[in-house]
Parts: C-alpha cells; structure tokens; sequence
C-alpha cells in the first residue's frame, strides 16, 4: 500500500496513545509519592522516549539501564514471570542485529519479525514497568488504607 498519508498518521496516533497512557498512568499514581512508584515511572518514560521517537534509537538503548537497574530489585520481590519478562526485555534490546540492506527488507514478514526485535523489547519493557507501577499503586493503597 502506497500511502504516506496513513503511515504520519499511525505514528503520530500511536504516540498520542502512549502519551495518554503514561499521563493517565501517572494521574493513577499521583497520590503515591513513594521512591519505588517514581523510579519505576521514571524507567517507563525512558521506555516510551525511545519507542516514541526512534531515529537512532539503539545509540540510546544503554540509557535503558536506569529503567532495568530501578526495576529488577522489585521484579525480584514478585513473580518469576515479571523477572522473565524482564530479562527478556534486555535480551531483546541487546541482540546483534547486522546492517541490512534496503533491498532485503522488501518482505512484511522480516519488518514484523527480526527487524522489528528492539521494538518488541521497548514494547515488552514499557508492560512490565506499567504492571509493576499498577502492582505498587495498589499496594501503597492498601497500606494506607490498613493504616486508616
């Protein structure tokens, strides 16, 4: 399909969406003031900056380290899956992917597979730090209501 016009659009609708999330996200958590809740929101933005703008994007990639260092002590204090995920996140964002030529690009099947595998880590990240910063949310809320 030969059309650009649809191309700006999705980009600019799918940033829109990810700006709304994380403003709701952080409408969600602004009563938790916790050092947690913000570290983690903090490795989220970082997330979405790179998913949200990628020209030369895996040059940024190790400013993804604050978002891994902040959440894999509290991955650790919850389920295998999360650290799972997690690592496989990083995984992801770190595999070697050779320069390729334009012209062996030409199948959808390689854009929507090993093209698109930093993508898939930014998007696999950006859902564990959302549920975790929902899991802390919730958390910091039942205490306080324990404490009322």
């Amino acid at each position: 399909i030969d059309a650009p016009w649809m191309a700006r659009g999705l980009a600019y609708g799918l940033a829109l969406a990810l700006l709304v999330v994380l403003l709701w996200l952080a409408w969600r958590t602004r009563a938790d003031r916790t050092p947690r809740s913000f570290d983690l929101g903090f490795g989220a933005c970082l997330a979405l900056m790179l998913l949200a703008t990628p020209l030369g994007w895996m040059y940024y990639f190790p400013v993804l380290f604050v978002a891994y260092f902040v959440a894999w002590p509290i991955a650790r204090e919850t389920s295998i899956r999360r650290r799972t995920a997690l690592l496989a996140a990083y995984l992801l964002s770190t595999a070697p992917l050779p320069l390729v030529p334009s012209s062996q690009l030409s199948s959808p099947i390689a854009w929507f597979t090993w093209a698109s595998v930093y993508v898939y880590s930014l998007i696999l990240l950006i859902t564990v730090l959302f549920v975790m910063m929902h899991r802390a949310q919730a958390m910091s809320s039942r205490s306080r209501q324990g404490r009322s």
